[in-house]
């Protein structure tokens, strides 16, 4: 053990040597950084932790020479988790408060949340649940701060896990929901397979075995879209779970092998721990009592060399359930205190509430500790002056003329501090006056979000018509002047994909307007052809818009609009600005439009249609300009169309779940600390 402990600390001395000497000057290469730090997601993905510790080692060493504080946090952060996952969590936690420190000086909020949030995972592993949740209510707190609303999710879904471990399942189900409800508000569906398992599991012990197998058999779904193998591997171990409990235990025995068979292709410890101990539980059920010790001892082992208190407590209570069955217990008993042992020492239920209370306390303890330090303060300096004044009366006139002098000057003061204590309480009510109109105002654009939302074409209709596709829809703010909107009428699938002129609550007013018009056209009035159709909503625009005629009001919308014959593979076109990519043998063909927008324009004509013939395998994007205007990147520049292109041509081999998953990474990592300037709307579609 002792030469376990040297070794880890010269492993972290040789990591941080040069942390703690001065930094060399070398060449700005933060590009190269960020390469690499994008590589390690990849690597995590595919599990190869060792080649994370060499590239992140790299990454952060050419960071020092850059004077990069960004990348030195994200490459020690990745250090710390590769070693965090090859069972050394010790060492991770050291290495993670060295990165939450670095990003806090250089006021990196999101980086600092992630470092928090990491100490609450690892701790979590090694069974320090106070410490784990100190660091999921610090991540929490700066999350909601810069409403970083995906990682907050993170952190209320794991913070949920910590009140389950301590059996607390109200209080678990609480925090996973909030999870839950926070990934489908983005829509982001790791998030959403990981939260839904984690409800299962509560409605598994809640005694809702169906209501669990539901959110199970979700999970699974999800994580088999975006080819998420650990997803995959919990949501079979669970489904199997839930066989177990219905006593079909061959079918629960297939689904254990098929989740171990996955968690050993990634080396995921944590899930070998519990494949393993599932397995024995089931073979002890079947009365294989030999395979059943066998399979519990290789999951103390994977805990122990994964430093899990949690999975030895609870293989050591599976154990002794076994022992006990064969009839021995003396082995039994002393599996069981084992067991009694490790829970006891890890069981701190009654101290949750209370931290999550102590938390939001936090400001208010300092406060009156300053107000006591203020007071000691006075206290000695009223003696002081009362010194001063015993002194003055025995000094002579001159220091009472001073004295005299110095009260007049306070008794100024007094009056000048009373009239500024008015005026804050005047202003504090104002301030409240001013959250309360603004909350108000909040609450009202986030159900006109609802309304909006209801009112795009949902997912699930473009699954029932098209084989593969995607949209990728990103508003600037709660509601977006940017649609898309698709209709399959008399044969033909029309696809829309519009940027109405403004953006927030101005751009979705002018969205819902034009989705009106589009129904109207097609449905009622029975206009089919693209040119006709944008040639007609122009007209309407106009007319709500500007009923009284003159040069006032040029709103409108910049758009594509596609109506596919699928079964002839031909597609007629017309657009307003927006031109889309036709991608066809490795080549992206960009289609010619209309330079004039769908509205009041002083070179109003009518819209051209265009006709092509589509090929198998042909991928088409509709894009707004929201996506190429994006600021970012290490000069602060647009990402630009040919940008754009590139990209799409380099990602054109993936599935459309792929691209939009790598088009949304990249535009996130574009822009990193910044702000989106403008609506994103994406729609691919493969023939």
């Amino acid at each position: 053990m002792k030469l376990k402990r040297v070794m880890y600390k010269a492993l972290i001395i040789l990591f941080l040597f040069p942390l703690l000497s001065n930094a060399q000057p070398a060449t700005h290469d933060t590009v190269k950084v960020k390469e690499i730090v994008k590589s390690c997601n990849r690597l995590f993905e595919n599990g190869d932790y060792k080649k994370i510790k060499q590239v992140s080692t790299e990454a952060r060493l050419l960071s020092e020479k850059s004077n990069f504080p960004k990348g030195r946090v994200e490459s020690i952060r990745w250090y710390a988790l590769s070693l965090e996952r090859m069972g050394d969590p010790d060492s991770a936690i050291y290495l993670y408060r060295i990165a939450q420190q670095i990003a806090h000086e250089n006021k990196l909020k999101r980086l600092e949340a992630q470092c928090w949030h990491n100490i609450g995972f690892a701790s979590y592993l090694h069974g320090s649940f106070d410490v784990a949740t100190e660091g999921y209510l610090n991540a929490i707190r700066i999350r909601e701060e810069i409403r970083d609303t995906i990682a907050l999710a993170w952190s209320e879904n794991n913070l949920g896990l910590i009140y389950w471990r301590q059996k607390s399942r109200n209080d678990a189900l609480k925090h996973f929901l909030n999870a839950n409800d926070l990934f489908t508000l983005k829509g982001f569906k790791e998030g959403i397979a990981i939260s839904g398992n984690n409800i299962g599991l509560i409605y598994e012990e809640q005694g809702d075995p169906d209501g669990a197998l539901a959110y199970y058999k979700r999970s699974y779904i999800v994580n088999n879209e975006i080819g998420h193998k650990s997803g995959i591997a919990l949501a079979l171990n669970n489904i199997g779970g839930i066989f177990n409990i219905k006593h079909n235990n061959d079918s629960a025995e297939i689904y254990f092998h098929r989740a171990l068979k996955i968690n050993k292709e990634i080396n995921n410890l944590e899930g070998l721990e519990l494949n393993y101990r599932n397995l024995g539980d089931i073979n002890k059920i079947k009365g294989n009592y030999k395979d059943a010790l066998r399979y519990i001892d290789t999951a103390i082992k994977v805990s122990i060399d994964s430093k899990s208190p949690q999975g030895l407590i609870a293989s050591y209570q599976s154990l002794s359930w076994i022992y006990e069955a064969q009839g021995d217990y003396k082995k039994a008993l002393k599996a069981h205190q084992k067991y009694a042992k490790l829970n006891d020492s890890l069981n701190f239920g009654d101290q949750l509430a209370s931290m999550e209370a102590k938390y939001g306390k936090e400001k208010n303890e300092k406060a009156i500790q300053l107000l006591k330090k203020e007071k000691e303060i006075s206290d000695l300096d009223l003696k002081r002056k009362e010194w001063m004044i015993y002194s003055g009366i025995a000094g002579g006139v001159l220091l009472l003329i001073i004295i005299g002098i110095v009260a007049r000057v306070n008794l100024q003061r007094r009056k000048t501090n009373k009239a500024l204590e008015q005026k804050n309480v005047e202003i504090s009510k104002q301030k409240e006056i001013v959250e309360v109109k603004q909350k108000e105002i909040v609450s009202s654009i986030y159900y006109a979000s609802r309304i909006q939302n209801a009112l795009l074409t949902s997912e699930n209709y473009f699954k029932t018509r098209l084989n593969d596709f995607f949209l990728l829809y990103k508003p600037k703010d709660i509601v977006s002047g940017d649609f898309y909107w698709a209709l399959e009428h008399k044969g033909i699938f029309y696809l829309i994909v519009a940027d109405c002129t403004g953006h927030g609550v101005p751009g979705a007013f002018m969205s819902l307007l034009n989705i009106s018009v589009l129904n109207e056209l097609i449905i009622e009035r029975g206009i089919l052809q693209p040119d006709l159709i944008l040639n007609e909503t122009r007209k309407e625009i106009i007319r709500s818009l500007n009923p009284e005629g003159g040069d006032v009001s040029k709103d409108g919308m910049d758009c594509i609009l596609c109506a596919i014959d699928q079964k002839k593979n031909i597609m007629t076109y017309a657009g307003a600005n927006n031109s889309f990519y036709l991608l066809r043998n490795k080549e992206i063909i960009i289609s010619k439009t209309d330079k004039m927008p769908v509205g009041l324009t002083h070179n109003e004509r009518p819209f051209t249609l265009h006709e092509i013939e589509l090929k198998k395998d042909d991928q088409l994007y509709l894009v707004t300009d929201g996506y190429a205007d994006q600021f970012g990147g290490p000069k602060g520049k647009k990402f630009k169309y040919k940008q754009l292109q590139q990209l799409i041509l380099s990602r054109s081999s993936l599935s459309m779940t792929e691209q939009k998953k790598y088009l949304d990474a990249e535009i996130e990592e574009w822009r990193g600390d910044l702000e989106q300037v403008d609506d994103i709307c994406i729609v691919g579609v493969k023939i």
